[in-house]
């Protein structure tokens, strides 16, 4: 496939939907899992498949064919990073299909979050451009017909006076300075985060106060799945951070594995080692320290594991349950207050008549 053709593919998939991605997955998983090779399951599923699922079946094979690793392919195709990287680790440690399989299921439960999310959103937000229509509609017809108004009578009360009226009639500078300050806050942020390493960049997103706590469950998930697969099937600790410094890992494997070589070279322990990284909760580091201790690493990594995500699903849904009635709050006071202080100065104005 010629350069231009495949950079086609890779942005036309990027938009397919998140469920077609989860679906291809838990088959190809399943095909694994009863005995077929790779390459049987592709062609089998190039048979049965419709829609965006036949060009990344197309691409992966030319991809394999030139000695590409499937998970190399599938971040190509504008997979999740994360996806990428379970399947990576479980070309070590054996699993291979049913960690395909649990990576479908994976996508699909975060799709149904999405779903959940847009449907509480969908209807505040539809409600903020609203009122954002009725700020503008506000300043350029109720606001000069209000000036005419007062100045055709001999009063000295100020339209001006009341704050919310100066809000509304500064409202089309307030929002287009916001929207240019939240453009300027994006590129900023995405030059900063070029600049910086993969940990560096998680990093600031965790020290945020709000985002810290979800992404510690979401990396720790992540990291003490695989390494308690690898443990499990026989990997010691300092093998599973050669996997991760091979050249086929993402760049977030191969920082991580660097770091914690660099601190186990100078003879510090796994619990040790794992306290220089941001990833973790610091009940992260007394599992590990407890089950270096028992010698059941591998156990309670993968008992750890399922926690911090079964806490991830929790906070999510619990947050889901807290946005929209804020929303609706807030959306609420302001037409509560925009409604008062355009009343206010007419009843001044009929009181001084």
């Amino acid at each position: 496939m010629d350069l231009s053709l495949k950079k086609l593919t890779t942005n036309i998939t990027f938009r397919e939907r998140a469920n077609e991605k989860g679906l291809f997955l838990k088959r190809m998983g399943t095909l694994l899992q009863e005995g077929y090779s790779m390459k049987d399951a592709l062609i089998f599923l190039s048979k049965i498949e419709k829609g965006p699922s036949i060009n990344w079946i197309q691409s992966i094979q030319e991809g394999m064919l030139l000695g590409n690793s499937f998970h190399l392919e599938l971040e190509k195709l504008g997979f999740p990073t994360k996806v990428c990287a379970q399947i990576y680790f479980a070309s070590h440690y054996g699993n291979y299909g049913q960690t395909i399989m649990r990576c479908g299921d994976q996508l699909l439960k975060e799709l149904e979050h999405k779903k959940k999310l847009k449907s509480l959103l969908t209807y505040p937000l539809l409600l903020i451009l609203f009122l954002l229509g009725m700020l503008l509609m506000m300043r350029f017809l109720i606001l000069p017909h209000m000036e005419e108004l007062f100045a055709s009578f001999d009063t000295t009360t100020e339209i001006y006076s009341n704050w919310i009226v100066r809000f509304i009639y500064y409202s089309p500078q307030i929002i287009l300075g916001s929207l240019c300050l939240i453009i300027l806050g994006v590129f900023g942020l995405q030059n900063k985060l070029k600049k910086g390493t993969v940990i560096e960049g998680i990093t600031f997103f965790i020290n945020q106060p709000f985002l810290g706590s979800y992404l510690k469950d979401y990396w720790t998930s992540f990291f003490f799945q695989e390494w308690g697969e690898l443990l499990k099937n026989g990997c010691s600790f300092q093998e599973a951070i050669l996997i991760m410094r091979k050249e086929g890992a993402s760049k977030l494997l191969q920082e991580t594995g660097d770091l914690l070589s660099e601190q186990m070279q100078l003879g510090k322990s796994i619990s040790e080692s794992l306290i220089t990284l941001p990833f973790f909760h610091e009940e992260a580091i007394i599992v590990v320290t407890h089950g270096e201790s028992l010698g059941k690493l591998s156990t309670e990594m993968l008992v750890y594991a399922a926690y911090c995500e079964n806490e991830l699903t929790n906070k999510i849904e619990k947050l889901m349950s807290k946005i929209q009635p804020v929303i609706f709050a807030f959306i609420a006071l302001m037409i509560i207050s925009i409604y008062a202080s355009l009343m206010l100065p007419i009843f001044s104005l009929m009181e001084g008549i």
